[in-house]
């Protein structure tokens, strides 16, 4: 399916900067912030969630700051804010990705218990 790439095949600066078309229909601030903080936030994803999932984190991350962008600058600390919308998406990530793999778990190893252990 997919490929998976290596700590050592990960590029952070890949596709860091907004495209000149839709650069020129996003705010300017945005467009700074993005280009600014886009590879600080791809390298803490990647060191949290491995590379897989680190280019989509960060792509929500930035898509969602875009939605909220007027009201993230009324923000009294825009940095501290994207930084926390980072981390919540990150950790919903991770969460997202333990509780199938723990139901997985729960329904492939509770068939293979014993029915009944109880003392004659």
């Amino acid at each position: 399916m997919g490929e998976f790439m290596t700590d050592a095949e990960f590029d952070p600066s890949g596709e860091q900067a907004v495209s000149s078309e839709l650069a020129g229909v996003m705010p300017v601030e945005y467009v700074a912030f993005h280009s600014q903080n886009h590879v600080a936030y791809l390298k803490y994803a990647h060191l949290e969630l491995g590379p897989s999932a680190a280019q989509t984190v960060v792509e929500d991350v930035f898509t969602f700051l875009l939605e909220v962008w007027p009201d993230a600058l009324k923000e009294e600390n825009l940095q501290a804010f994207a930084w926390a919308q980072l981390r919540e998406h990150v950790e919903r990530h991770r969460t997202a990705q333990v509780m199938p793999t723990a139901l997985v778990d729960t329904v492939r190893y509770g068939g293979s218990l014993p029915a009944s252990t109880s003392p004659a």
